[in-house]
């Protein structure tokens, strides 16, 4: 994964936090070799998200309640809308103790400018998205859970 520990496209930063840009993220997704964290609020994901299997909406205002569905054992991609917030989420996973956590530069913003696909309110489908995407257990019908 190539990652830099200073965003490329956006202003804010914190020590300590990993970003990567939207083009290397896409081999990851082919592979499915990252679970993706999508901290923008409901109303916000309901409009525009990424299109993948492991994806799983977290919003920061209850990110907190949901560190137990989110693995410590696999990649993380925390995505908001400018790279902010998942930068925030970003550093708060690295301090309890999360070890492959990066942020997604610029957010869905710059992952849009990059022409990369999205899905849009009307192909929303109501599935939980806040489960574990441990594999096997998310409970999302992904090859892993069947």
């Amino acid at each position: 994964m190539t990652t830099t520990n200073n965003p490329e496209i956006q202003i804010f930063q914190l020590n300590g936090v990993k970003h990567i840009r939207s083009e290397n993220v896409i081999d990851l997704i082919k592979k499915n070799e990252i679970c993706i964290i999508d901290v923008r609020e409901e109303e916000e994901f309901k409009i525009e998200y990424i299109d993948y299997d492991n994806l799983f909406l977290h919003p920061m205002s209850v990110i907190m309640d949901r560190l137990e569905f989110i693995p410590k054992n696999i990649p993380l991609l925390i995505v908001s809308s400018d790279g902010v917030n998942s930068t925030k989420v970003a550093n708060l996973l690295n301090r309890q103790a999360y070890i492959d956590v990066v942020n997604l530069d610029g957010g869905l913003n710059a992952w849009k400018i990059k022409g990369f696909k999205t899905v849009k309110n009307k192909d929303y489908n109501s599935k939980d998205l806040s489960q574990s995407c441990n594999k096997g257990t998310c409970g999302c019908s992904c090859e892993s859970c069947g």
